[in-house]
């Protein structure tokens, strides 16, 4: 992936000094790792919606993410009794297919 073809960096990601060739490329590589995460957690609400499920607090661990080592964690959040029940229905479901 080029550098030109990326959005440019947020602003609170640049320190007042500009910012060299080794840290664009580290920036780069941070925006996709989250990028990559993104699109998971995209997929994966949508996969849950047809069957039903919700998680409300579905999302990227912010922790994780301000990490520079390997993929910001997915952060599947708290659910109220009815979600853990449909959950636990369509994993139910699941296995005895």
């Amino acid at each position: 992936m080029a550098l030109e073809s990326v959005e440019p960096i947020p602003s609170r990601w640049v320190a007042k000094a500009e910012l060299g060739v080794k840290e664009r490329a580290m920036a780069v590589r941070d925006a996709e790792r989250l990028r990559v995460v993104e699109e998971a957690i995209a997929q994966l609400r949508a996969e849950l919606g047809v069957l039903g499920v919700l998680l409300p607090s579905l999302r990227v661990d912010p922790v994780s993410a301000a990490g520079e080592v390997g993929y910001p964690l997915v952060d599947l959040g708290c659910v109220n009794l009815d979600t853990a029940m449909r959950l636990t229905a369509v994993l139910h479901d699941r296995r005895g297919a």
